[in-house]
């Protein structure tokens, strides 16, 4: 089988997407491809093209590791690479201890079983948009309204290892399996 382009994930709470949604209303739609609500996430760690059997090692490692759940809150906006190239545009995520743990415990995970380590800084953010890397004045504008925008407290009780594919144009994200974030068993989707 081939690899598949995966990444580990935590998923949002239909009251945080929905919050997130009414935050990308405004953005210059016809500048930049927005988003869907419900496929937003918060990425802990990208793995990039793994075979399943590395997945299933690492799920199996994880479903050992309780991780207690954990609040966060959604704050600001920003963009990648910086705000005068955007490319991508994102809520802010204020990281809390737990979350840091948590994405630093991966990390760490990854490389004992081989994968490159990350070289970028992690900077928990929910992506809104992704634009070509030109600003208007209304992007310029919205981020100007939403530099302090407050999005509200975000509970999260598991995590998952998301697989990416290519369908059509389109990224389309399949959960391949759920961790829970109390303790106890991970378990593979399907089980």
């Amino acid at each position: 089988m081939s690899p598949v382009r995966s990444f580990f994930a935590l998923a949002l709470p239909e009251d945080a997407r929905r919050r997130l949604g009414e935050l990308q209303r405004g953005l210059p739609s016809a500048e930049m491809r927005l988003e869907d609500p419900a496929r937003m996430h918060l990425t802990l760690r990208f793995l990039g093209e793994c075979h399943a059997a590395l997945l299933d090692r690492l799920v199996d490692e994880l479903s050992g590791r309780p991780f207690p759940s954990f609040s966060f809150r959604l704050r600001g906006t920003g963009a990648f690479p910086d705000l005068r190239r955007p490319r991508v545009i994102w809520a802010g995520v204020e990281p809390s201890d737990a979350l840091l743990r948590l994405q630093e415990e991966l990390e760490i995970l990854c490389r004992q079983n081989g994968l490159k380590a990350e070289t970028r800084e992690f900077i928990p953010h929910v992506t809104l948009g992704r634009s070509d890397g030109s600003s208007g004045d209304d992007l310029y504008r919205w981020f100007a309204r939403h530099r302090e925008w407050e999005g509200g407290s975000v509970t999260v009780d598991g995590y998952g290892l998301y697989e990416s594919t290519l369908e059509g144009g389109e990224r389309k994200h399949r959960v391949r399996s759920r961790l829970p974030l109390t303790g106890g068993e991970g378990r593979r989707q399907g089980e």
